[in-house]
């Protein structure tokens, strides 16, 4: 076999893998691609690629299972959600992270919650709460007073998660200054979680 028929055949291959990937992604099917993942580790590269487009749906569906293949995945996850431009992968990246959990990611979580677009430090502040490392506590507190509704709500949720006692007075300073009723009750149900496992 000459070069060219064996660089057609690899072609057509990667072609089908990203065709059933696609679909796969569409499905949500993220089991089937973690096991072809660990049967062969050069797959994550089409799964980072479709990330990498930012294609709505698709690049949120590949960054979840990034999250779900787990640290293979971290690096590819976390240069998305620090260096990318385009704020849906961006986005996209910090709901893969919370799939992973892991405390690797807290430092480029905790930068993301200063990502000009809130949908950004939204995601990044909803998985700094599943993690549940105290040492976003601040940076999340800071967030109490993001300009955008949904970051400054998704950080007393947050800080609810992580159950620090140290969250209770910029929680309670919001229960009694902020004019937003959402935000109130949000961060009332934060400080209920914070006090129950006190």
């Amino acid at each position: 076999m000459n070069r060219s028929n064996t660089s057609s055949n690899k072609t057509q291959s990667q072609n089908t893998i990203e065709i059933a990937l696609q679909k796969m992604l569409e499905n949500r099917d993220f089991e089937e691609i973690v096991a072809l993942v660990h049967t062969d580790i050069r797959i994550i590269f089409p799964v980072v690629r479709f990330m990498l487009q930012g294609q709505g749906n698709t690049c949120i569906a590949a960054a979840l299972a990034l999250g779900k293949i787990g640290l293979p995945a971290l690096p590819f996850l976390v240069s998305a959600l620090t260096e990318n431009p385009n704020y849906i992968v961006r986005h996209a990246a910090s709901m893969g992270l919370s799939e992973v959990a892991d405390h690797a990611s807290i430092s480029a979580l905790i930068q993301a919650l200063n990502d000009p677009h809130y949908t950004v430090r939204q995601g990044a502040a909803y998985t700094l709460g599943q993690i549940g490392d105290p040492q976003a506590i601040d940076a999340l507190t800071r967030l109490l007073y993001d300009p955008h509704q949904y970051p400054r709500e998704m950080a007393a949720v947050a800080l609810g998660e992580i159950g620090d006692a140290k969250a209770i007075d910029a929680l309670e300073r919001v229960v009694r200054e902020s004019v937003d009723q959402d935000m109130q009750r949000k961060a009332q149900e934060a400080l209920a979680k914070i006090k129950a496992k006190g």
